[in-house]
């Protein structure tokens, strides 16, 4: 989960399950991108996919700091599978766990897609 907009770097690569062009800002994403190339069940995946920030009033707000409901953000992968439905995945550097303000971003991330309909939720982890 990312701001959205934020200068990074893009490593670009083509992916053949999505016959398109993505870039990802990490080499941990980029790894993950190979490893979902792989996998039968996975039939496509979105990279740095924007929130609608119209839907975070829709957001349960309790212990989420007030900026971050008006920041524009973006999720890591949004995964398509072959039985249909659909997961997020949040790449997360595994050092950041202990920081306060990076869980709060990502128990905002579960809670937005949750109120999307998408249960399948979960987070990658990068060392």
């Amino acid at each position: 989960m990312e701001k959205q907009g934020k200068r990074t770097r893009e490593i670009r690569f083509y992916s053949e399950k999505n016959k398109a062009m993505c870039s990802v800002h990490t080499t941990g994403a980029r790894d993950y991108t190979k490893w979902l190339e792989e996998r039968e069940n996975v039939r496509g995946y979105e990279v740095n996919v924007a929130w609608d920030t119209a839907f975070l009033s829709r957001v349960d707000r309790v212990d989420i700091r007030g900026s971050y409901l008006t920041t524009d953000w973006t999720s890591n992968f949004r995964l398509f599978f072959t039985d249909g439905h659909i997961g997020i995945r949040e790449m997360i550097l595994k050092r950041k766990l202990h920081e306060r303000a990076y869980v709060e971003k990502l128990e905002l991330s579960r809670r937005y897609w949750k109120a999307q309909g998408i249960e399948d939720w979960k987070l990658v982890m990068e060392e």
